[in-house]
């Protein structure tokens, strides 16, 4: 059997085994960073020496700045190339100005430079009657803006996912970051301007990188978690407030049963005990073979009646 008919080309093939070089450290053990991603996957970066097994990004900021301090040694020493320095650097400026940008979307500056495709965005913009200057936008969201232009009208053809952020996110965008502060009214060509020819990120740094992320569908994210034990509302259950359907449900609960659990309610100290009683005498009830149910239940039942 031909091995190559395992892939389904070339490429396939050559992805596949640059991960497998790249994960594989001697021995038959892959070390990656495992850290769950939104996918529901895990991470498959590989860790750095300080971040605990953590890659870079999943580390956390104490392992970033020692990773930052034995890079700058390395350049002293000539283990570290002025190229792979300056990347890393560009990327640590990037990540300050976003985060800078969550406390203050007008503080100028730019993480992206569409070059030659900015009058183009500008045209489409102006076509469809959605904005007359992007200038006049937030850095924050003007740099956003731009980066969404990148992946659904460079990097991909996407025309219903780029008409979406155009007519949903976009006035959520300008609405979150509020009007301009005194002094910055009116388009600021000057300031965006120098912001984007020291952008970090231009379309054509992956132009021939046709294994980029960017020209493949977006991955479907796993649904968030969602604490709680199926009564409709956040944190633990059972010392919550019940809502009026709830309480109603209750209340018809314990006049079918008073005899039973009347006594009981009386020897309950606090209102939120009572609650608890009529709620564990409910999933009890709703099934009475799931042991927790049953354990919660039996439990309260020889709690009160021996007192």
């Amino acid at each position: 059997m031909n091995p190559r008919r395992a892939f389904y080309h070339e490429e396939h093939e050559f992805s596949f085994r640059a991960g497998r070089d790249r994960t594989k450290r001697g021995g038959e053990d892959a070390v990656v960073c495992g850290a769950q991603t939104r996918q529901g996957r895990f991470c498959q970066s590989l860790p750095i020496r300080e971040g605990k097994g953590r890659c870079l990004r999943h580390a956390g900021p104490h392992a970033a700045r020692a990773h930052r301090e034995r890079q700058l040694e390395g350049l002293r020493t000539g283990r570290v190339s002025p190229e792979e320095w300056n990347r890393a650097e560009a990327r640590r400026a990037a990540n300050r100005l976003s985060r800078a940008w969550r406390k203050d979307p007008w503080l100028p500056g730019a993480t992206i430079d569409l070059g030659a495709h900015e009058n183009t965005m500008r045209a489409d913009l102006a076509a469809r009657a959605v904005l007359d200057d992007i200038r006049t936008l937030a850095p924050a969201v003007a740099d956003w803006l731009r980066w969404k232009f990148r992946r659904y009208r460079i990097d991909r053809t996407d025309w219903a996912r780029w008409e979406r952020v155009l007519v949903n996110d976009l006035p959520c965008r300008v609405e979150a970051a509020g009007p301009p502060p005194a002094g910055c009214e009116g388009p600021s060509l000057g300031a965006n301007e120098a912001a984007a020819r020291g952008a970090v990120w231009t379309p054509e740094d992956s132009a021939d990188d046709v294994r980029s992320k960017r020209h493949c569908p977006d991955p479907i994210k796993v649904p968030p978690k969602v604490r709680g034990k199926g009564y409709g509302r956040r944190g633990r259950p059972r010392t919550q407030p019940a809502d009026d359907g709830e309480l109603s449900g209750l209340m018809e609960l314990y006049r079918q049963n008073q005899a039973t659990v009347g006594p009981m309610l009386e020897r309950c100290a606090t209102d939120g005990d009572r609650l608890a009683l009529l709620r564990a005498m409910r999933d009890y009830l709703a099934d009475p073979n799931e042991p927790r149910a049953q354990a919660r239940w039996l439990s309260m039942v020889r709690l009160l009646r021996s007192t």
